[in-house]
């Protein structure tokens, strides 16, 4: 691959640069809020913080490598770059995903159950549960089931970070150092590029797009469905249910 021109190096780092301030720009604001206003802090909030903190160290070390040349400097900071902006962008993938497989099941879980993660509407039951009790169950199991999923989402691309990191995958080439990005190191064989490229980014990212796409269409049926259910009114409990979910 040609080594890009000084013009073309400007162009480049310029535009990383604004993309990558822009990014921590919104990231760094979506975290203040859910800090600040704890209305906001609801179980799908916590998803999207999770995936704002991934964004923040994608685009921050990605506007890095933009501001200083990394070919100027040890390999070291080429690979550690490389594991940073790597993990983080593997996690956002699995966030991503994970918020999608989660407004799922807030849809779908029975609304009798205890299972806190789910929907909650905004009624008495006449066992005598308070609105206030329900809500609160759902809250306190809510940490729990978004601590299985911060299990996956965080533990996974560790993994495979670290195994990369053992098979010596991460790095970079000329090319890319020029460009102050370091992502896959050139191997001794052609496939080294193509296998840890796809292990190590591309591969999740593709996942990523086909499970929020199956399940955003998963949602909105199941949504479309609970709908058509409160137009039916079926049930005293059915009819009393407000819209407001806890999502």
């Amino acid at each position: 691959m040609a080594t890009p021109t000084v013009a073309e190096l400007i162009v480049l780092k310029t535009f990383t640069l604004f993309s990558g301030t822009l990014s921590v720009l919104g990231s760094g604001f979506i975290i203040t809020t859910f800090i600040l206003y704890a209305d906001l802090r609801t179980p799908a909030r916590r998803f999207l913080v999770a995936l704002s903190i991934s964004d923040i160290f994608v685009a921050f070390f990605n506007a890095f490598g933009s501001l200083y040349d990394i070919s100027d400097y040890k390999k070291e900071l080429c690979t550690t770059q490389s594991a940073i902006t790597t993990y983080f962008s593997i996690a956002s993938f699995f966030w991503t995903a994970g918020l999608a497989v989660y407004l799922y099941l807030a849809l779908s879980w029975d609304l009798k159950s205890k299972a806190a993660f789910v929907s909650v509407p905004y009624y008495t039951t006449t066992q005598g549960v308070t609105e206030q009790t329900i809500i609160q169950q759902k809250k306190d199991s809510g940490w729990k089931v978004f601590g299985t999923f911060s299990l996956v989402c965080w533990g996974v691309p560790a993994l495979i970070i670290g195994v990369a990191l053992a098979n010596g995958a991460l790095g970079g080439d000329e090319y890319s150092n020029s460009l102050g990005w370091c992502w896959i190191s050139r191997g001794d064989k052609p496939s080294h590029f193509l296998i840890w490229g796809l292990a190590a980014g591309k591969a999740w990212e593709i996942a990523s797009y086909f499970v929020t796409a199956i399940f955003y269409v998963l949602s909105k049926r199941r949504l479309q469905a609970i709908v058509n259910e409160r137009h039916c009114g079926r049930g005293k409990e059915s009819a009393n249910m407000s819209p407001h979910l806890l999502l």
